[in-house]
Parts: C-alpha cells; structure tokens; sequence
C-alpha cells in the first residue's frame, strides 16, 4: 500500500540526468580537442601544444604530434628532450583511449534513458547507475593517467615535467577536463535521485516468436546471415588496418606506408606520419611533389579515421539491437534500428571512396615516378585499400539484408508494440481525468 501511494515524477523529469549526461559529453569534446592544453618551454621559447600536436612551433615541425618529436629527436639532439615527448605521447593516448570509452558510454547511457522515457524498453535501475558511474570513473581515470604520466599532480598547477632544459607546463584543456570530472560526479547523483523517485518507470519489452518466412527461411537465419557479413566486414577492415596501404614504385624500391605513416620514406624520418612529413616538407618548398604528396596521404588518413569512428559508433548502437532481436526481442525505436544499419555501410564505403579520392593511390601495378620535382610523384595502392574493397561488399549486403528483414518480421511483435502505445494513450488519458 505504501509503494502504491508512493508520489512519483513525470517522465519528463528524466530529461534533467539526459541534459545533464550531454553536458559532460560536451565538454569531453571541448577538452579534447581545445587548442591550448600543455606548454612546452625550451631554450627560453614557448611552443602550444593541443593534446597530440604542436599549434605554434616553427614552420618545418607546424602541426608535428608528441609522436613525431619523440620518433625524430633519437636522431637529432637539437629537437629536444626524447624523454619528454615520450612521456607526453603515451600520456594523449591513454587519456584519448580512455576518454572515447567514457564518451561511448555516456552515448549508450543518454539512448537508454530516451527509450525508457518513451516507455521502449524495460531495465533495472541499477544497469543506469552502473553506466552513469563508468562513464564518470572512465574521465577521472582518464584526466588523471594524463597527469600521473606527466608526473603533475591533480590540482596544482605546478609545471608537468622540469628537466634542465625542457619544462612542460599544464594548460587550460586539463583545466576544462577537472571541471567536467565534477560535472560527471553531479550528473551521476542527479541519474540516481530522480530514477530512485521512479519505481513505476518501467515499461514491457515485446517477446515474441519472430518468424518472418520467406523462401522458407525464418528471422533467425536471415539475422545469422546479417552477423556473418557484420563480422566479416569487422574482419576485413582490422587485417586493412595492419597491412601495406601504399607504396612508390611497384616493386616498393623507394618507400612503402601503412593508413597513418609511412615505413621508410626517409632515412631520417623512419615510421613517421603523413602529417609529420607534409608539414616538413611543405615548409622546405610548398610547390614541389613529395608536399603534395605527403599533404593528401595525411587528409586521406583524417578523413578516413573520422568517418570510421562515426561507423564504429553505429556499429555499437547496431549490436545492441542485433542482439536483442536475436533473443527475439523488440528494441529501440524502429527508424533508429533501420538507421544504425544503413550507417554503418554509408560510412565505410563514404570514407574508401574519400581515401581513395584524397590520396590519389592508383589501383595498378606500375607507379613510376615522374622526372619533374615540381610534379606529384604517383603511388600504388597496396593490400589495405584492396582490403577495404572488399569490406564493402560485406556492410553493403548485411545493411539490404538487415532492413529487408527487419520490415518483414513477423507481424505479431508490431502489434504487442502497438497495444502498448495505445495502453500508454489510455493511461495517459485517465490521467489526465483524474486531474480534471
């Protein structure tokens, strides 16, 4: 009798920890990507560094990452202090790792609380604390491995590293992640206050027996076929990623590279990135053919990277419906399901056709040289792109397939999701009439 009497919120109250949660992903992106996070003293000169790259050095390191200093400086004591870039590199890259998996989770966390705001799904409250504390604990964690590889602590704002000659001095994108480690904690709390209020917020998941028959074949085995090609497609673009990308000269007697560097374009500058030897080169003569180039194999990569990682965040969204319906449940809102599917394909074939448009690779055996400086040397593709090929011809198919399926499954699940729609009319009806 008491629970029953028990005063409870509108749903609507859950848009507070949904605006709150998509403030704390707000600023992730902010700091990420904020232009000013360390200081870099040497030699009485200053140098901005954003989380991976310099913003004001000299023209010939313009751009340069903490990996590009620390792969060059074994060579050339004058760059600077390896130890630092070292420090420096393995500090972005955790703090970035661990950053995206607290971002990916705060994603899952807001499309959750949408879906059990509009009565789609069912699930414990505590499955909602649990992602709102990852996602919390994940940008601590992730702030402080910055600072703790930097040998800085969390709230002073005493200089990162102090050698002799080199000096790293924390900036304001650390500053903006601190805050938002307070925003996060705010944000969990504000989650676990308004769903302990709601012991009625929970709506039916629809079970059915989908059995959509075509050619005799029933739902679960088109939804095997769709896994296949999915995994495939996974497959395929994992072993692109590990192989040869390009190469100069079909038998690779001058240089061959990967996505993101290259192997041995110089003696100097061994597995250094695109963008490490456009900004080098480019700064030594804007108009001759290794810039042009070292210019687009670096857009290639960004661009490539950049609309991958939007697939790879529909393809997480895409598995949890996979396998919901796999157990043969309804979930989600439909125009989202057809969505994650469709993107994950539009993505991955966007970013081949802009790698292969950017970088100029020629899908051929022969790429000679030319004998002008001033002309774009050419370059062969290698076994990735080739790869990358092939991966389409597995989303493409698993998205057609997908679709087709979802839309002919068998009625019965749309009409138990029907009934609850109209159920959740009704009640909302009454409600209203009570409160007239």
């Amino acid at each position: 009798m008491e629970a029953a009497n028990k005063k409870t919120w509108p749903k609507r109250v859950l848009l507070a920890p949904i605006f709150s949660t998509s403030i704390c992903l707000f600023l992730m992106i902010i700091s990420a990507f904020y232009p000013s996070w360390s200081t870099l003293s040497q030699n009485e000169i200053s140098y901005q560094f954003s989380l991976f790259s310099c913003q004001n050095c000299e023209p010939m390191y313009s751009g340069w990452s903490w990996q590009c200093f620390s792969n060059v400086c074994d060579s050339d004591d004058t760059i600077g202090d390896c130890q630092t870039y070292s420090k420096s590199m393995n500090s972005s890259y955790a703090y970035f790792v661990l950053e995206a998996f607290s971002f990916i989770t705060g994603l899952i966390l807001i499309e959750k609380l949408i879906l059990l705001m509009d009565g789609k799904m069912q699930s414990k409250n505590t499955i909602f604390y649990l992602q709102s504390f990852i996602m919390a604990a994940s940008h601590m964690i992730a702030i402080s491995a910055w600072l703790n590889l930097n040998e800085a602590d969390f709230i002073s704002y005493k200089p990162l590293v102090d050698a002799d000659d080199v000096s790293l001095q924390s900036e304001t994108g650390p500053e903006i992640a601190k805050i938002n480690c307070l925003m996060c904690i705010l944000s969990f709390i504000l989650l676990v206050t308004v769903l302990h209020r709601q012991p009625t917020l929970k709506s039916i998941e629809s079970s059915t027996d989908m059995q959509m028959n075509f050619r005799k074949y029933k739902f679960d085995y088109w939804m095997w076929i769709v896994g296949f090609l999915f995994a495939s497609g996974v497959v395929t673009i994992i072993i692109a990623l590990s192989n040869r990308w390009v190469l100069r000269n079909s038998d690779s007697s001058l240089w061959e590279g990967g996505l993101s560097n290259c192997y041995n374009c110089e003696k100097d500058f061994s597995y250094i990135s695109w963008g490490c030897l456009s900004s080098f080169y480019c700064s030594i003569d804007s108009s001759a053919g290794t810039c042009n180039l070292y210019k687009h194999l670096s857009k290639a990569y960004e661009a490539y990277v950049v609309i991958e990682c939007l697939g790879l965040i529909s393809s997480i969204f895409f598995l949890k419906t996979y396998f919901h319906l796999i157990n043969k449940r309804d979930y989600g809102l439909s125009a989202m399901n057809y969505c994650w599917a469709i993107c994950i394909a539009m993505f991955n074939f966007t970013a081949t056709v802009i790698w292969f448009n950017q970088s100029k690779a020629k899908l051929a055996k022969t790429c000679d040289s030319p004998a002008d400086i001033h002309e774009e040397p050419a370059i062969c593709s290698s076994y990735g792109p080739y790869t990358i090929l092939i991966s389409n011809a597995f989303f493409i198919p698993m998205a057609i397939i997908f679709c087709f399926a979802y839309y002919k499954r068998t009625d019965e699940s749309r009409q138990v999701m029907l009934a609850e729609t109209q159920q959740k009319q009704s009640d909302s009806f009454s409600d209203k009439g009570g409160n007239n």
